[in-house]
């Protein structure tokens, strides 16, 4: 396995980990999870990671050494950098909503002027 494939699956790993913990804390205060915020996100950047970096490496703006990366493709594009856009659409509208509601109840009451 390459050097590259390695960190794509600890970060995924890591991504989901952080997820379930996120699910548990919601789940053991009776929030909803924000699943239609983490799809509509997952679409969204592996979308945008699609397009643009098929872009980058099509101007050769970037490069790819092939021995580092499994060869599996989409595009142009390497299947490890789909990685970070996994972890960011799983984990940030999780902990969002973990950490919200969290501040949320340690805030102050604001008073009326």
């Amino acid at each position: 396995m390459s050097p590259y494939s390695q960190l794509a699956l600890i970060v995924v790993g890591l991504a989901v980990a952080l997820t379930l913990i996120g699910a548990v804390v919601l789940r053991r205060r009776s929030q909803r999870l924000p699943l239609a915020a983490m799809a509509l996100t997952l679409l969204v950047l592996l979308t945008l990671t699609l397009i643009f970096d098929n872009i980058m490496i099509a101007v050769d703006l970037c490069r790819y050494p092939e021995e580092n990366f499994s060869n599996i493709t989409l595009g142009l594009v390497p299947l490890e950098d789909f990685s970070y856009p996994i972890f960011t659409a799983l984990v940030l509208p999780m902990w969002f909503e973990v950490l919200n509601k969290r501040f949320a109840r340690q805030r102050p009451p604001q008073k009326a002027s």
